[in-house]
């Protein structure tokens, strides 16, 4: 997920975010829906492609945590499909 919070419910840091933070529910929405994700992570950007060359010292981990996500998610479909004949990727 580029800008959202992916696979972690929005409503288990709610509390949190009122709470301790002071926001609103206004500002809690825009946290998980345009500002989390690999934009969160990386503080860079969304966009998997300018993360390589960036000098943000997060940049290189969220690429890293992206790449696990995406072999979790694939071996599970695996899993699930009782095996794959092929994996074809793109650019």
């Amino acid at each position: 997920m580029g800008t959202r919070c992916g696979a972690i419910d929005p409503a288990s840091s709610s509390y949190f975010q009122m709470d301790q933070r002071g926001m609103d529910a206004r500002a809690i929405e825009k946290l998980i829906y345009n500002q989390s994700g690999l934009l969160g992570v990386s503080g860079v950007s969304s966009d998997m492609r300018t993360l390589p060359a960036s000098k943000e010292p997060r940049a290189a981990p969220a690429w890293t945590c992206t790449c696990i996500s995406i072999g979790r998610e694939l071996g599970s479909l695996a899993a699930a499909l009782g095996g794959l004949d092929a994996l074809f990727t793109g650019r």
